[in-house]
């Protein structure tokens, strides 16, 4: 096992929990998660299945932030535009500000994903980049600068897969 499949199970044990705080909600059942496919970043995208909806849910992570500043975390993330797919970033931080591992899952929905991309520009199957930052006790931002787009993504999107 390396250190990827462990962000991955993170990913999927927190999704999971979700049916265990949910029993009783209406519109939530039980999930069922399987594995569509892995594809050429070697990211894996799964299969949500619940009574109300299946989704799709494309993982990737990155280990190591590439800078701090003013206690803000940065992290860069490249993604291939996937329609009608949601896109768990797991952004994690050893030790470096608070001397305890930081985990956290920026959840993009497949609306936010398509901001993210320009569809006039960017041609199928294209890479682009983009950086996920983070300040203690604040929302995530996603920035892609060719694009002058900064989106506000909540730290509990991943409740609500």
């Amino acid at each position: 096992m390396n250190i990827k499949d462990i962000f991955h199970g993170a990913v999927l044990w927190r999704v999971t929990q979700l049916d265990k705080r949910n029993l009783g909600t209406a519109g939530r059942g039980k999930r069922k998660i399987s594995l569509i496919e892995i594809d050429a970043e070697r990211s894996p995208v799964f299969s949500i299945d619940t009574d109300a909806a299946s989704r799709q849910l494309l993982v990737k992570y990155d280990s190591t932030p590439r800078g701090v500043k003013s206690r803000i975390l940065y992290w860069d993330f490249s993604l291939k535009y996937r329609k009608n797919c949601f896109v768990a970033l797991v952004c994690v931080e050893s030790k470096r500000i608070s001397g305890s591992t930081l985990m956290e899952i920026c959840v993009l929905s497949p609306e936010e994903v398509d901001k993210i991309f320009d569809t006039d520009k960017d041609s199928a199957g294209s890479s682009v980049s983009f950086v996920v930052s983070l300040q203690e006790g604040k929302s995530f931002r996603v920035n892609r600068k060719q694009k002058d787009i900064e989106l506000l993504i909540n730290r509990k999107a991943i409740d609500d897969l």
